[in-house]
């Protein structure tokens, strides 16, 4: 995959950290935001963010990558609607 197709939010830099408590021993982990567990380092419990993550939720340039896709989709549409 050459770099300019790649998601602008994979490269690590727009990723947020975000601190929650281990429901086990009350140690504190870190998430970031293209997690959606970590394992505690105190006791091992896995400590989950809640419903798995996609990019929209977490990446700056979630809008801008919808757009492309749904520009995309459409050209593919019309490519396969007029091959019929």
């Amino acid at each position: 995959m050459r770099m300019d197709n790649m998601c602008p939010g994979s490269d690590g830099r727009s990723l947020k950290a975000e601190e929650r408590q281990c429901p086990t021993c009350s140690n504190i982990v870190e998430l970031f935001s293209d997690e959606g567990s970590v394992k505690c380092r105190k006791c091992g419990t896995v400590v989950k963010r809640g419903a798995p993550l996609v990019c929209s939720e977490w990446c700056s340039h979630a809008d801008s990558c919808a757009a492309a896709r749904a520009a995309r989709a459409a050209g593919n549409a019309a490519k396969t609607d007029s091959q019929s």
